[in-house]
């Protein structure tokens, strides 16, 4: 199934059993989603790689046209795309405010120098703040869902506590809901993002991803 903002918010709405948005608007239910996919980006970010070459020497390189970015991982310089090195010339660099991206090295890199990053930037769901893809994996869609519920039930909350309400225990029933929810969908997330963590230091398989419900402990 192909993920977008409207397939999302149908799924958060038939978890929330609000199909009909009277409790939730779709302004307030694309917020809770937006906070999750940040929460999932913090936890598992997308990952490219692109290729600068240098217009001019110096230690500092302008890093704007790679913005939005979260972090740089890692920094290969010089990289010959037709002879590339092996192993890696990785190098030593730190990342300054204004996206600059300094090499701290003993040699300092010249005009027409190609410089290869690894870095990571947010998730993106089509039709969501403008965004034209969906970068997160398709089985992956459940758990932000289900991380959406409890963001959405947290700012509900809010809302029930302030009107006078039949059921006093209302406003405590769906803070307990939505803790739960958001208890397991950061239990995923750690678990995720350990394996993640593993496999990226070849230290161990990452199971399919169609199994996260599996990794929460529930």
């Amino acid at each position: 199934m192909a993920n977008d903002l409207a397939t999302l918010r149908d799924r958060v709405e038939q978890i929330l059993d609000d199909a009909a948005n009277a409790k939730w608007d779709t302004n307030a239910l694309d917020e809770a989603i937006r906070q999750a996919l940040h929460a999932y980006s913090e936890h598992l970010p997308r990952r490219a790689i692109a290729a600068l070459t240098l217009t001019a020497a110096g230690r500092e390189i302008d890093l704007s046209s790679l913005a939005p970015y979260r972090t740089i991982e890692r920094v290969w310089w010089d990289y010959d795309e037709d002879s590339p090195d092996h192993p890696p010339r990785w190098r030593d660099f730190e990342l300054w405010p204004g996206h600059v991206l300094y090499i701290d090295d003993a040699g300092e890199p010249a005009a027409g120098d190609v410089v290869r990053l690894w870095y990571t930037l947010d998730h993106t769901l089509e039709d969501l703040d403008t965004a034209t893809a969906t970068t997160f994996p398709d089985p992956h869609a459940t758990l932000i869902a289900q991380g959406a519920t409890g963001f959405a039930a947290v700012s509900r909350n809010v809302t029930v506590q302030e009107q006078v309400n039949v059921n006093a225990w209302a406003p405590r029933n769906l803070r307990e809901w939505a803790e739960t929810q958001l208890r397991r969908f950061y239990a995923t997330l750690d678990a995720l993002a350990r394996r993640q963590a593993a496999l990226s230091a070849g230290l161990a398989s990452l199971p399919p991803l169609d199994r996260w419900d599996n990794t929460s402990g529930q």
